[in-house]
């Protein structure tokens, strides 16, 4: 799938009692991956909306009298184009741009701050780190409270005191992200920093903010305040100077968790900026390696027609018997039957999930689910498919493009093709729990090098997926345990002579 910035935007509608009046696009989500829609109820009765493709139910969104919501859009074509999406407020209907997933010049870091200036230095030092970046800043009451509208930045930056600032679902969201694999850089050496949010992601305390001294001093001689980082747990140290750490790091999930002891705006160019900044080795495509070694999308084992079509078909045939007795009665039954069959397209009785094969990483707080699912479309167009929550993403859909809508609470996805057509989508689910493993399957690869190299393999004792509403459903699920890490050497920051 292709990763490119398009112009996505917030559509803001005002929605009154008599209908809805759409306003100009303001602003993109996220990493620019989504299309945040914002609802603004303006009546004194409660307005039911929906989003979904035109001609079906989709997903459902009440907006209390005088209340607000927020629906989140995300689109990846597989080849076959992206389905259309249509917003129902009342009676009214607004159809949905969302345009595939693409970022043609990579996907952007992401600096969550309320800082004024400094982003241009910021930016330079970025690239220096790591060529060819570019840096979007994000005000904190703009971050998303769903991952998948933040898991493509490779690279989220983020000061203590604006993480802390977050609200509890906005600091989820992040969380979810990395388990996904982002890594989020978080820079503690500005004064009045709160560092009691960062324990629920690293084991460290933050001591006084102090003026750099020795090598830190010499290595940014503009710096006036860093932050001594005090180690409480497993953490690996990335970078020393005078024998404190200045980077350190856990992991989580399929992404990392770094924490720097000087503020991101004495950041210069350097060592430092390149041990913080410069993303690890992505594990993803151990994951994605595993799940594609599974069967290919499976051909249709449902009929194409279904039963009403066969019953109609079965009195054709005795019609067809009855006209070699009595050929003007079997005409006259025949012309109606006739109209009917003509009036009804073959269609599938179902969707239907052919094969489900899922892989839960742990991660400190749950577990993230990479799971590909094949489907077998029941009937021609486009229709939504229960994803059992909103803490979802889609990462790819083929042979065709699908399309995830989320509400705070509920997503589904919406796919579209002619009947029979199959289906694979492959997503991630963020987990409160992670599944016990019991007997080894195996192992994942050992290549390409990451977190999750040659990690163990174990079948769930008690297999928890999405509660997709499709069956029957045959999971495969197994429970990855990553390997313990190897014993790392910190780069030392040294005094030039």
């Amino acid at each position: 799938m292709s990763r490119a910035p398009h112009l996505v935007a917030a559509l803001a509608l005002s929605a009154w009692a008599t209908g809805a009046h759409a306003q100009t696009p303001t602003e993109p989500i996220g990493d620019g991956g989504s299309v945040g829609i914002a609802l603004q109820n303006q009546s004194v009765h409660p307005l039911t909306t929906r989003l979904g493709p035109p001609g079906d139910d989709g997903v459902e969104l009440v907006l209390p009298r005088y209340g607000a919501g927020t629906w989140l859009a995300q689109c990846v074509d597989g080849g076959g184009g992206v389905p259309a999406l249509e917003l129902t407020i009342d009676r009214a209907r607004e159809p949905v741009d969302v345009a595939s997933i693409a970022f043609p010049d990579g996907p952007p870091a992401l600096w969550i701050t309320t800082a004024q200036s400094g982003r241009a230095q910021l930016e330079e030092t970025l690239r220096a780190a790591r060529p060819g970046s570019m840096l979007r800043a994000l005000a904190p009451d703009s971050v998303p409270t769903s991952f998948a509208a933040l898991r493509f930045a490779p690279l989220i930056l983020v000061s203590a005191g604006d993480h802390a600032a977050l609200s509890p679902e906005r600091r989820r969201a992040l969380r979810d992200a990395v388990a996904a694999g982002a890594t989020l850089v978080v820079a503690t050496g500005e004064a009045g920093a709160d560092g009691d949010a960062l324990t629920s992601l690293i084991p460290i305390t933050l001591g006084p903010v102090e003026r750099p001294t020795g090598a830190l001093a010499e290595h940014l001689p503009l710096a006036t305040s860093a932050r001594a980082l005090r180690v409480d747990g497993v953490v690996d140290t990335l970078l020393t100077a005078d024998g404190a750490p200045l980077v350190v790091e856990v992991g989580w999930g399929l992404g990392r968790v770094r924490v720097l002891a000087v503020p991101f705006a004495e950041l210069g160019p350097g060592t430092l900026a390149g041990v913080a900044l410069t993303p690890p080795a992505e594990p993803l495509g151990q994951v994605l390696r595993w799940l594609d070694g599974g069967p290919p999308s499976a051909a249709s084992r449902v009929s194409v027609l279904g039963p009403h079509v066969w019953a109609l078909l079965g009195v054709l045939l005795g019609l067809g018997l009855l006209a070699r007795r009595r050929p003007r009665a079997a005409l006259v039954l025949a012309v109606p039957w006739w109209i009917l069959a003509l009036a009804l397209p073959p269609q599938l009785d179902e969707t239907r999930l052919d094969r489900a094969r899922m892989l839960y990483v742990p991660t400190p707080d749950g577990a993230l689910l990479v799971g590909t699912f094949d489907l077998t479309l029941a009937r021609g167009g486009a229709r939504t498919l229960d994803a059992g929550g909103s803490r979802v993403a889609l990462e790819d859909a083929r042979p065709g493009g699908a399309c995830l809508v989320s509400r705070p609470d509920a997503a589904a996805w919406v796919v579209d093709g002619p009947p029979g057509a199959n289906r694979r989508l492959t997503v991630f689910a963020a987990l409160d729990a992670a599944p016990e493993g019991d007997d080894k399957l195996g192992e994942l690869p050992a290549w390409p090098a990451g977190a999750l190299a040659g990690a163990t393999l174990r079948r769930v004792a008690v297999p928890t997926g999405l509660p997709i509403a499709l069956s029957p459903v045959e999971v495969d699920a197994t429970l990855a345990e990553p390997r313990p890490p190897a014993p790392r050497t910190p780069t030392v920051l040294g005094v030039a002579p």
